[in-house]
Parts: structure tokens; C-alpha cells; sequence
């Protein structure tokens, strides 16, 4: 190792700990936090399960369930989903395929940065790619060999993007430019997909859309495989299982630090360093049904602009639980107000968290009927409906798209 990388190392390391120092600090007054109630040795409330609300939720699971069993069986679609190393779009992507196949339609998954990518392609032979806008993702991709068997059997290539260097300033950066000359030329992709509303393309993804790229919105939702009731007493005050980083760290201290102290509860999520650590998608369910509240502190540009609203909003709710949210511009299309809480600040997240703790009356009535909504209207089956129709109006799009037309 030369001097100058070893400087360059030195400094990184140096750097990285700067940073981190602060929220180390803030996780460490959130573990203080959470431990002081742990060790209380007052009788915790335990609630009876609500059997009404949960054979509400599992009739209707079974309804759209036997609904959609085998109703794409005659499309010609066969789909090969490029599975990212982590984050909430591997979930999504999962939950897709599991209703995907449900549904009839054939799927497959390559991981990222597999060895053996091109012989799985070869093996499955899909029609439909779906993969991430994102300059590691498209760097790993052989884009030739995928161009060049789209040319010769038809492939639409449907990628989720990436958020822009500088999102949501109006800014391109290098990387942004090299990504939008891919798709401008035709070795990228053919239309793109997300779980954010049209409106955040509109807004952000001007460059691409005057390009004619399409924009399928394929918001989160519920895999009624998945996410229905459990028959639990309810023995926590709340649940809630999250990611660790920066930001959601700042947001559980501001909204959960009076939480923590005053109410009992389990928390869970990776590197925090207090709760019980990492929850498997299949066993989520069965904490939501103990906990009388799950908090959904959402991201700061969630409530700024028109985007998402969480996938926590759709799973928690078929699984039959009350939770308290932030408002974001979007909600209202999702969920009216005696549908799901939403609030405008911590303080008044406090103030309804204090309010329906001890009001199990009036927070089974909400579930009910979010329950009704997120079943009728708010199902991965629901969104498959856009996906499959997006295709079929596209038959253009599996030879030629944008960036070769042009």
C-alpha cells in the first residue's frame, strides 16, 4: 500500500467516525430510554384479541385470495426480477413475485451481481426484466447481452429509478447524465416503475420524461398471503421494527423517547443496539397482533412531497392492527380519516398516542375499517392489475422502447 492510499484510508476511517459519533450518542440516550421501562416491575395491561376484526380480515384475505388464484394464467408473460443486496425495494420485489405467481404468471430471480446471471436469463428466457436505475446495478448488468436478446426475442425492460444526485434539487450530476444517455440510447431501459405516485416522477424525472419514458406507479401494498390477522392478546403497548440510519434515528428520538419511558413495548431492527433485533418477514405478523399501537414516524420528504405513504401502511393494516402516521400529501388517496390516524407533528403524535392507548374500543373500529379498505382496494393483487394492464397496452415497448425508437 502506497502512502497516498493509506492516507486516503486513514482519513475515510477518520471521517467516518465524525460523522457517526453523534448518532451513536443519540442511540445510546434512545437505549437508556427504552431499558428504564424495560426493567419496571409494574404488571403489564394485557387486551383480549378482537376475533370480530380478525375473521373480518381473514374472510376478506380469503375472498381476494380465491379472487386472483390463477386469473393470469393465460398471459404471456414471464418475468425476471433483478433482486438489490438490501432495502425496502427487496421486500417490495418479493411480495410482487409472491402474488405474481399466485396469479398464474411465471417468475424468476437473479441476484445482484450474480456469476451465473447470463445462463439463469438463458434458462428462463423472460419476457419482461425488472431491474434498478441505479449506477451499481447498471454497471454490474451485461447491458449488450441484455439489448441484444431483446432485439432478437422481445424484452421489456422495466426498472424502478434512482433518486437523483442532488433529489430534489433540480441538479444532474455526473452519474445522472451517464444514466440518462443509457436510457437515451436505448441500452438501458424501456419504461419505468416505483412505488411513488406519478406526481414525484412529474416533479423530479423531467429529463427522462421529455425523453418519452413511461412511468408506471405501482404504490406498495398488502401480500394477503402474508399480512392477515393473528389471534393474540394484545400484551404490548406497542411494535415497531425499522431500519437504522441517520435519519430514522433522529425521528425515534423526537417521537418515541416519551414512548419508550412511559409505555412498554418491543422494539426491532438491526445495528440499534437495544430491542430484539433483526424481525423475519413471516413472523412480523405475529407481533403486530400484540401490540395495541404500531408507530409509523415516516422520512421528512414523505410529508413534503407527493410520493408514498410506506409499505407499513398497507402490511400492519391487513394484518389488523392501529397504527399513527404521519399526514403526507398522498394519504387521502389511500385512506380516509376513520380509516388510519395520521397526525402533523411529534407533539401531536404524543398527544394521540396517549389518547387511544387505553381506548381499545375506538381503535378496533378504525381497524375494521381499514381493514375493509386495504382488502378491497390495496392488495399486491390490486397493483398487479395496473402491472398487467401497463403491459398489455405496451406491445411496442418489448421490441423497440424510447431510446431505440428515437
Amino acid at each position: 500500500m502506497t502512502l497516498s492510499e493509506f492516507v486516503r484510508k486513514a482519513s475515510r476511517r477518520i471521517w467516518t467516525t465524525l460523522v457517526s459519533f453523534p448518532y451513536e450518542i443519540k442511540k445510546n440516550r434512545l437505549r437508556k430510554a427504552y431499558l428504564s421501562r424495560q426493567f419496571l416491575s409494574e404488571k403489564k395491561r394485557v387486551e383480549p384479541a378482537n376475533q370480530q376484526n380478525i375473521e373480518l380480515g381473514r374472510r376478506l384475505r380469503d375472498g381476494i385470495l380465491q379472487q386472483y388464484d390463477s386469473i393470469f394464467r393465460s398471459k404471456p408473460y414471464r418475468i425476471l426480477f433483478h433482486i438489490p443486496p438490501s432495502g425496502v425495494g427487496k421486500v417490495w420485489f418479493h411480495d410482487l413475485i409472491m402474488t405474481l405467481q399466485h396469479t398464474g404468471i411465471p417468475c424468476a430471480t437473479v441476484n445482484w451481481n450474480d456469476p451465473e446471471f447470463k445462463s439463469k436469463w438463458t434458462d428462463f428466457q423472460p419476457n419482461v426484466f425488472i431491474s434498478m436505475d441505479h449506477p451499481l446495478v447498471l454497471k454490474s448488468l451485461d447491458l449488450d447481452f441484455i439489448n441484444s436478446y431483446k432485439r432478437q426475442s422481445g424484452c421489456l425492460r422495466l426498472f424502478t429509478p434512482n433518486n437523483k444526485k442532488y433529489y430534489p434539487k433540480p441538479r444532474m450530476s455526473q452519474e445522472d447524465i451517464w444514466r440518462l444517455s443509457l436510457a437515451k440510447s436505448g441500452r438501458s431501459l424501456d419504461a419505468f416503475f416505483c412505488m411513488f405516485e406519478e406526481d414525484y416522477f412529474n416533479l423530479f424525472w423531467g429529463e427522462w420524461k421529455e425523453l418519452g419514458f413511461k412511468y408506471l406507479s405501482l404504490p406498495h401494498g398488502c401480500n394477503p398471503i402474508v399480512h392477515y390477522p393473528r389471534s393474540a392478546d394484545r400484551d404490548l403497548d406497542y411494535f415497531m421494527a425499522t431500519s437504522c440510519g441517520p435519519e430514522r434515528i433522529n425521528l425515534t428520538l423526537e417521537y418515541l423517547t416519551p414512548v419508550f419511558q412511559k409505555y412498554d413495548g418491543l422494539w426491532a431492527g438491526p445495528d440499534w443496539n437495544f430491542g430484539i433485533g433483526p424481525v423475519d418477514v413471516q413472523t412480523m405478523p405475529d407481533y403486530y397482533a400484540r401490540a395495541r399501537i404500531v408507530p409509523n414516524p415516516l422520512a421528512r420528504f414523505l410529508i413534503q412531497y407527493p410520493a408514498e405513504i410506506t409499505e407499513r401502511a398497507f402490511s400492519a393494516t391487513a394484518c389488523g392492527v392501529f397504527q399513527i402516521t404521519d399526514w403526507t400529501p398522498v394519504t387521502e388517496r389511500f385512506y380516509a380519516q376513520d380509516e388510519m390516524i395520521t397526525v402533523k407533528s411529534s407533539a401531536e403524535f404524543l398527544e394521540r398516542f396517549d389518547y387511544y392507548a387505553n381506548r381499545p374500543d375506538e381503535r378496533d373500529l378504525i381497524i375494521r375499517n381499514g381493514l375493509k379498505r386495504v382488502f378491497a382496494e390495496h392488495t399486491y393483487f390490486h397493483r398487479l392489475d395496473r402491472l398487467v394492464g401497463f403491459l398489455d397496452q405496451n406491445p411496442l415497448l418489448f421490441k423497440e422502447g424510447p431510446g431505440l425508437v428515437l
